[in-house]
């Protein structure tokens, strides 16, 4: 019996389809709303190391030590945006969450060219220190906080990623 052998493509294409699946299951907030970001930055670094994969294994380049500068390169410039696509969610994880108190409360709904999937709702306010946020929220809290018609929220978010956890109307 032959044994076949999976590239690398196909594991990658997989992993990369499983990732982008799992955005859609994971909440986007809530206690494990950082799972969702993560998977957003696996994608980010998993399309980088693929571009670079294909840059380094590619045979177009003739002269050998152009070639290993471009492969050294191309690894520098991939690691480089890998730790810029997740340094907030690292710090985040580090530092843990913070709780702010928004005041003149707004909420917004955007919805893109695409319909339901591409909807989103914001809640918007100005916090104890006069800075103006605007947070992502699930459709269930553009609901009820829209329904409740607060002027006064107490909101647990991740500070660098600025993804919610929970809120809580005053």
């Amino acid at each position: 019996m032959s044994e076949k052998k999976i590239s690398g493509s196909i594991l990658i294409y997989g992993f990369a389809f499983f990732l982008i699946i799992m955005q859609f299951i994971l909440p986007k907030q809530g206690k494990y709303v950082l799972w969702n970001e993560g998977c957003r930055n696996l994608i980010i670094c998993l399309a980088v190391l693929y571009i670079a994969w294909k840059i380094s294994t590619s045979e177009s380049v003739k002269n050998h030590n152009l070639k290993k500068s471009i492969k050294v390169l191309v690894v520098c410039v991939s690691i480089s945006m890998c730790v810029l696509a997740t340094q907030n969610i690292v710090k985040d994880l580090v530092g843990g969450k913070i709780t702010i108190t928004l005041n003149n409360i707004g909420l917004v709904n955007y919805q893109g060219l695409k319909g339901k999937l591409t909807q989103h709702y914001y809640v918007t306010g100005v916090d104890a220190e006069g800075i103006s946020r605007r947070l992502e929220i699930s459709s269930n809290e553009y609901a009820q906080l829209s329904l409740e018609c607060q002027t006064k929220i107490t909101v647990d978010i991740y500070p660098y990623t600025e993804r919610v956890i929970s809120i809580k109307g005053e």
